[in-house]
């Protein structure tokens, strides 16, 4: 039996998924889905809150007739292997879970089927240890000769993707072990080999700007704009971004963090590998740090890598009398704190009208530049208020949205190092509004594509659809899309070196698309995502494709 505690997984392991239920001496029932065998058992139930491996639990001793319940999602591994001396039987009655897994262990020298399993966020896993090879697959290197190493892809280098027509990845230990054209050397006996058939291998996708880390939602204010209501109205009501801070504030850090774990498999099932989320709507110190500290929970849970970035410079605290000492709490205390904390981390804002105003930002990004922080900064999305001119003096990091930014500006970027960050999903989901990525392009900026994933504006975990939304209302050419998606996103991050193309050394972070032709990937809207995922190495099939 299993209690998944409302989660799905992407793969049920042996049997149909059934029903089941286990119900106390008290009354209370719990339903769950079954993967073990079809039968009743009674027993006292008991936990265990192990988090990193204990893999006797089923045949430990101590726990004969006893049904055993595991506390945490990810354990690290509840399966056995043979040269665990006490896995000749079964001792429990039975076994409930978060999470299941139809791999049965993650020892170094056992996989293998159900029952139980090991988990790495909540996303099954074929074999950490084995070298897995991709054949016969259209590889997209994203790593064309000519190209400035290091550098993010500009011109006509923005479209080349390093193509190889025919040919093979190999990866060993969560890295890119080799790459080739045509049929790949003899390979190791115990390499798995995955038959892309002609189909596309690309790196995975980099989502460079999310506010994923949020809890509630915000509905019933999307209901109240199809009835009429204004967006000015609706924050009088008591909604907009202060209904989600008041959530946020409200929240535990393990609420928090067990809300984005579930959004980030989200992204990982469209493709995602490598993921930016923003504090933003905490507006105040210990709520901005609360966020903090469940965006690092979750990284150090999950196979994706997770970059934070402390923005709390996101909007005015409407529910304080005096919000100018919002403004001057964010800049003396709440920043030196998240810097404290995480050392490094990237600061941003969002100058607008009623929000950050241009001198606050410059005060705040002073500050942070005096610790060592990139600078970000969301600019030009309803007004050109001068920020993007001002981050570029700045030499920021990015410049995100920028629907309403001016020809002037356009040519500034074109001749700075700072990266422009299109953001497509929240032009359709508010005003039909989008920056003008064809002029930036053929001005010479670099730019990159991300899906701005919020409660509010943005409400899709989806970078394929960004992309896709990149090429209709941006023009961006499908693979200027591709390469705005990963490597120049990638640098954005600073993680050039490390994932965004296909690269002897770097981070196995790969897709498989159920297409030889990449350029579906802008002609196909809200589709249903690549057929297998790598993270870090761990192959990640997700079941539907062919």
């Amino acid at each position: 039996m299993a209690i998944h505690g409302g989660y799905d997984v992407l793969d049920d392991g042996p049997g149909p998924g059934r029903r089941v239920r286990i119900a106390l001496e008290n009354g209370a029932v719990f339903e769950g889905r079954g993967f073990g065998a079809s039968a009743a058992s009674a027993g006292e139930v008991v936990f265990n809150t192990a988090m990193g491996g204990y893999q006797e639990a089923l045949t430990d001793p101590s726990y004969t007739g006893q049904i055993l319940v595991m506390t945490a999602s990810e354990i690290g591994n509840y399966g056995v292997n043979p040269e665990d001396f006490e896995s000749d039987a079964i001792a429990v009655a039975g076994f409930v879970i978060r999470d299941h897994s139809r791999v049965r262990s993650n020892h170094p020298r056992e996989a293998g089927g159900s029952p139980g399993g090991a988990r790495v966020g909540r996303v099954p896993f074929m074999s950490q240890s084995k070298p897995i090879a991709f054949v016969d697959a259209r590889v997209l290197t994203l790593a064309p000769e000519g190209g400035r190493p290091g550098q993010p892809r500009r011109g006509a280098m923005l479209a080349d993707l390093g193509v190889v027509e025919r040919g093979w990845v190999v990866v060993r230990n969560g890295r890119i072990d080799a790459i080739g054209d045509g049929a790949p050397p003899r390979l190791d006996p115990d390499t798995e080999v995955v038959d892309a058939d002609g189909r596309v291998v690309m790196p995975a996708f980099v989502d460079c700007h999310t506010h994923a880390c949020f809890v509630g939602d915000r509905n019933d204010e999307f209901e109240a704009r199809l009835a009429g209501a204004s967006y000015l109205e609706i924050l009088a009501a008591g909604g907009g971004i202060m209904s989600t801070v008041r959530s946020i504030r409200a929240a535990s850090v393990t609420e928090l963090a067990e809300a984005l774990l579930l959004r980030l498999e989200q992204t990982a099932r469209l493709g995602t590998g490598t993921i930016e989320v923003k504090s933003g709507y905490g507006l105040d110190t210990a709520s901005e740090m609360k966020m903090l500290e469940a965006i690092a929970t979750v990284a150090s849970r999950v196979s994706q890598t997770v970059i934070p970035t402390f923005l709390g410079a996101h909007a005015l605290d409407a529910d304080r009398s005096n919000p100018a000492e919002g403004v001057e709490e964010i800049i003396d205390r709440t920043l030196p704190a998240a810097v404290e904390a995480h050392p490094g981390i990237a600061c941003d804002a969002y100058c607008e009208e009623n929000a950050w105003s241009l001198e606050d930002c410059r005060r705040l990004f002073e500050a942070a530049s005096r610790s060592g922080c990139p600078i970000r900064v969301h600019t030009d999305q309803f007004n050109s208020l001068g920020m993007t001119r001002l981050a570029i003096e700045m030499k920021a990091r990015s410049v995100d949205h920028l629907e309403a930014t001016t020809a002037e500006d356009i040519e500034r970027l074109a001749q700075s190092e700072t990266i422009g960050v299109l953001l497509p999903n929240s032009g359709f989901c508010l005003d039909d509004r989008y920056a003008p990525g064809r002029a930036l392009v053929d001005a010479g900026a670099a730019i990159a594509v991300a899906s701005n994933f919020n409660p509010g504006s943005a409400q899709s975990p989806s970078l394929p659809f960004a992309m896709s939304l990149a090429c209709r209302k941006c023009l961006l050419t499908p693979a200027e899309s591709i390469v705005a998606a990963t490597f120049n996103a990638a640098c954005v991050l600073g993680l050039q070196h490390e994932v965004g193309s296909i690269e002897v050394g770097k981070r196995a972070d790969l897709l498989l698309l159920d297409t030889a032709d990449e350029r579906a990937l802008a002609v196909e809207i809200a589709g249903p995502g690549p057929i297998g995922v790598m993270l870090e190495g761990r192959w990640h099939p997700t079941g539907w494709g062919r």
